[in-house]
């Protein structure tokens, strides 16, 4: 009888440290990318802090602007470059059509489209190489770009999202 106790003591202690631990462990790349772009769909932009004559958006203090237009931003930061296209696609039909227009050849690590009650938004990770993968967030017709390592492909992408909803064109 005691040593079904202990059997059953042993089987919660299991039960429940197992559980803490899936609960602290950190979501991967992809999984972070695809809760930023059901987040995104749903929610108010980021604060705006730098306007041009064409567009407004949210703008990380760690990057520069580097060049810009009535479509693009170029911003440089963290050893990386940063691309923000406003006259994207504002939705697509499929995940090929979606590729077929980012110039995507392939099967990509991710590649994910989701539409909320008035918005559209879209995610791609594409691999270069073993080390670098192309990053590729859209939503409502702004689309943000940044070629990075595969362990930042998470962090990036919500950093994307973040702008590219952020956009209001004047």
């Amino acid at each position: 009888m005691m040593l079904k106790y202990k059997a059953v003591a042993v089987l919660l202690a299991v039960m429940v440290t197992t559980a803490a631990g899936c609960s602290f462990m950190e979501l991967t790349g992809e999984e972070r990318a695809e809760r930023a772009l059901v987040e995104n769909l749903s929610a108010a932009p980021a604060d705006i802090n730098y306007s041009n004559d064409y567009f407004s958006i949210y703008k990380p203090d760690s990057l520069n602007v580097e060049y810009e237009d009535s479509y693009n931003l170029e911003l440089e930061g963290e050893d990386r470059t940063y691309l923000v296209f406003l006259g994207d696609q504002a939705g697509y039909e499929n995940k090929g059509e979606m590729m077929e227009a980012n110039g995507i050849e392939g099967t990509p690590e991710l590649a994910e489209i989701r539409t909320g009650d008035e918005d559209s938004g879209y995610v791609v990770f594409d691999e270069l190489d073993e080390d670098t993968v192309k990053v590729i967030t859209g939503i409502n017709g702004v689309k943000g770009t940044v070629i990075t390592s595969k362990d930042r492909t998470g962090a990036e992408a919500e950093l994307l999202f973040e702008m590219v909803n952020s956009v209001q064109t004047k």
